[in-house]
């Protein structure tokens, strides 16, 4: 009996898919190592992992079953140690960024400094941005950074009982707005006005769908290919808002490309005027994909640790007194609170919010790294070339080895006392909001720089506190649901190439009103 021609081929891809399987399971460099069964076979777990938002809690979770070294992906393997993460993220190592980041390319001439994998085309590009974020660039941008936060502060000021207190406010929307205005004026030299123009409520939706739909394209590459930017859009976010975003987009990106000397071009000005090696400028399409970098790093995850501070600090009265304590004890004025040394005698703050970057880190998942030809060796194993190797930021924050008590918010741990210096060192081994090596963050001065002000500005002039009833509860886990989400005291992020977060929901009173 002949065999119709598509039950030959259904046999033969069948037989394909078996063999890669088990030589995935048994042959394959990395089948000595322990993991979920199914991530040793297929990219689509972590894929599942990252449309939940929750791959670092299962990061996590699968480092306490497995160990220190768990394989999560049919080529991918993470390390949870201090050495390891220095062997993969440090200088002068075997590894270039992995090839999952082309997913986040729009096309071939559309690179940023995320996405760039050729090592020296980066350290070109990454020498431009760390003039453009320079101590001297931030202090020259302070003025409309500290008008910004005033903005800020109106938005928070408006009392709404006989008491004083304002009605609640939801911290992840004020932050990520403020933080979008901040930047959007020092990248660009151009206001946006977020904080208080209503109809632009649709970025910041559009940039969390963004970052989520690339968090899934980075952990499986080939959906980017199979045109799941349309199945996204349809299951997260409508056409409407993204036609929107690119008609906004559009507008903005003309003003600054077309800004005329002796006007303000902001720190972008530095990359619209930077010549690639041959002498040319960088193709339109690369200056707009490193401008919507700019944006989105320098926004979003800010806006995180911001809104997780808030949390933790109306979450635990105790370290709420003593920071506010030392902030009002420490300035008269709010002139006085600026960049400078009576800020960086705050020691407490610093340690507030050093907790905070520890505790929810605001790039919580596994930037990948390739190894390159001749292997490499993290902490004493040796990786075959080709493969991807990685640590979580907020596994590694989370291990007690490091980090005794890991969920408890603890600035004490950050602060000098007798009997703790050398755990102290140790943790700092394993601290990481920012990566490091030459692929580390190159706005880290500016991230401290928006926490440490508007934290002591914020306390300096207002009372705070979580709002009442159900509101309470948002951000927070929940114990009766079980699961990963369980640890009803911990601030929730919900990860995607950086991460997003939902509230604190939190009341104000101007400090000096009667109640």
């Amino acid at each position: 009996m002949k065999m119709p021609p598509w039950t030959i081929l259904l046999a033969i891809l069948l037989g394909y898919v078996c063999c890669k399987i088990v030589y995935r399971l048994t042959l394959h460099p990395l089948a000595k190592y322990p993991g979920p069964f199914l991530a040793k076979v297929t990219s689509l777990y972590s894929a599942y992992r990252g449309w939940h938002g929750d791959i670092h809690l299962d990061i996590v979770r699968c480092h306490s079953k497995y160990g220190v070294f768990v394989r999560y992906g049919p080529n991918r393997l993470m390390v949870n140690t201090s050495r390891g993460l220095h062997d993969v993220y440090g200088y002068g190592k075997n590894v270039r960024k992995s090839k999952s980041y082309l997913s986040m390319v729009p096309d071939k001439h559309a690179w940023s400094i995320l996405t760039l994998i050729d090592k020296k085309t980066h350290l070109e590009r990454r020498k431009v941005m760390s003039k453009a974020l320079s101590d001297t660039a931030l202090k020259s941008f302070e003025p409309e950074m500290l008008n910004h936060m005033d903005v800020f502060h109106e938005q928070v000021a408006v009392a709404e009982d006989s008491e004083g207190w304002s009605a609640p406010k939801n911290m992840s929307v004020l932050c990520m707005r403020l933080t979008f205005d901040i930047m959007c004026e020092f990248g660009f030299g151009q206001k946006t006005s977020l904080q208080t123009d209503r109809t632009l409520d649709f970025i910041p939706e559009v940039l969390k769908n963004y970052s989520w739909r690339m968090g899934i394209y980075e952990q499986y590459p080939k959906l980017a290919r199979l045109n799941a930017e349309g199945f996204a859009r349809i299951l997260r976010i409508g056409n409407d808002l993204r036609d929107k975003f690119e008609e906004w987009s559009d507008r903005f990106s003309e003003v600054v490309m077309n800004r005329q000397d002796g006007l303000p071009k902001g720190q972008f000005g530095l990359i619209r005027d930077l010549k690639t090696s041959n002498g040319s400028f960088l193709p339109h399409e690369e200056l707009l994909a490193e401008g919507s970098f700019l944006i989105l790093a320098g926004s979003e995850t800010t806006a995180i640790t911001m809104s997780a501070l808030f949390f933790y600090l109306a979450n635990n009265q105790s370290i709420y007194d003593k920071l506010a304590s030392e902030i009002r004890s420490t300035f008269s004025d709010i002139s006085e609170v600026t960049s400078g040394e009576k800020l960086l005698s705050c020691s407490y703050l610093s340690a507030c919010v050093t907790e905070t970057l520890r505790i929810c880190p605001p790039v919580p998942g596994i930037p990948w790294r390739e190894v390159e030809d001749g292997g490499a060796i993290v902490d004493n194993h040796y990786i075959t070339t080709g493969l991807n190797v990685g640590a979580s930021m907020y596994s590694l924050h989370h291990n007690e080895t490091y980090f005794p008590s890991p969920y408890k918010f603890d600035p004490s741990r950050w602060l000098d006392a007798e009997g703790t210096e050398k755990q102290k060192s140790l943790a700092y081994t394993a601290f990481n909001p920012f990566s490091l090596g030459p692929r580390g963050c190159a706005g880290r001065s500016m991230a401290l720089l928006e926490l440490n002000l508007l934290v002591a500005r914020t306390l300096f002039c207002f009372d705070f506190r979580l709002a009442s009833g159900r509101l309470a509860t948002v951000g927070r886990g929940h114990s009766d649901k079980g699961g990963l989400r369980s640890r009803e005291n911990e601030f929730q992020l919900f990860a995607n190439i950086t991460s997003y977060c939902e509230g604190p929901w939190i009341v104000f009173k101007r400090r000096g009103v009667a109640g």
